[in-house]
C-alpha cells in the first residue's frame, strides 16, 4: 500500500514503516478482525501524516483526523 509518489517519501524514509506500524496496533487493538486493512492503512497514514505537519509546524494543522472522530449525527425533524 506504499506510495512512492508520496512528497514526504525523501525527507521522512520511514514514513511507511510508522504507517505500517500505526496500522498494526489499529489491528490488534480489534483482535485482527478481517476486513479491515485498507481502512487501517488509511488511517493509520492520516495519523501519521497529522504528527508529521504538526512537528513541522509546532502547530495542529486545520485538517485533522482523529481516531476518535464520530460522524456528524444527524437530527431528526419533529413530525408536524
Amino acid at each position: 500500500m506504499e506510495d512512492s509518489n508520496h512528497p514526504d517519501r525523501k525527507r521522512f524514509p520511514d514514513r511507511d514503516k510508522w504507517i505500517a506500524e500505526a496500522a498494526y496496533y489499529r489491528a490488534e487493538k480489534r483482535g485482527f478482525a478481517p476486513g479491515y486493512a485498507l481502512e487501517d492503512w488509511l488511517t493509520a497514514e492520516a495519523l501519521v501524516d497529522f504528527e508529521i505537519a504538526r512537528a513541522e509546524t509546532g502547530r495542529e494543522p486545520n485538517d485533522t483526523v482523529s481516531e476518535t472522530a464520530a460522524p456528524p449525527r444527524r437530527t431528526r425533524r419533529p413530525k408536524a
